[in-house]
């Protein structure tokens, strides 16, 4: 198998490998330039690069704007978690006091409850006293009315006995016989 090309110079080159595969050329390789010299590539490599360079200035501007932005950015949000902690110390501060005033107030309500739980048990232990006593008052009250009564049915019997003669039915009282009889009954002397 033969390969023909045209180089440039336009001749016909055949290039058959040993194993009849086909060997490529520099030029093949390397595909010929357009006709440029050596000063223009030189001010194509300077374009180029001052291309890059302008664009690479204007990306580092960029990011260092970014940079400066994200910088300003980190300042605030570390002002930020500062006064964040300092909320947070100040709140645990105040729980920490809160916490102290509540066993306070613990210890506190479970006096007053101690001191509830014995006044109630006072106060119950006094009424049932007190029933007790109302018990024997209304039994002194309830003797007390007997005995009145006994004393009024006493004191009658007196007076009418004292008062007339049975035998001529005359009264005969004297207003200081029925003081004598009054101050007899109530345990006084004359």
């Amino acid at each position: 198998m033969t390969d023909k090309r045209i180089a440039d110079n336009g001749k016909t080159i055949d290039h058959i490998a040993d194993d009849g595969k086909k060997v490529l050329t520099d030029k093949e390789i390397y595909p010929p330039l357009k006709n440029i010299t050596l000063e223009q590539a030189y001010e194509d490599y300077a374009k180029a690069t001052e291309e890059m360079e302008d664009t690479l200035l204007e990306e580092i501007r960029k990011l260092r704007e970014k940079l400066e932005h994200l910088q300003g950015e980190r300042e605030v949000l570390l002002e930020d978690i500062k006064s964040s902690s300092n909320q947070v110390i100040e709140q645990q501060a105040e729980i920490e006091k809160l916490n102290v005033e509540l066993v306070g107030m613990k210890g506190a309500c479970n006096s007053y409850k101690m001191h509830y739980d014995n006044a109630k048990a006072e106060i119950e232990e006094l009424n049932i006293r007190l029933r007790k006593e109302r018990h024997q008052f209304e039994d002194v009250a309830k003797m007390h009315n007997v005995i009145r009564a006994e004393a009024i049915k006493e004191f009658v019997n007196i007076l009418k006995k004292d008062t007339f003669r049975v035998d001529t039915g005359e009264l005969v009282i004297e207003f200081n016989d029925i003081d004598n009889l009054v101050k007899e009954m109530v345990g006084e002397q004359e």
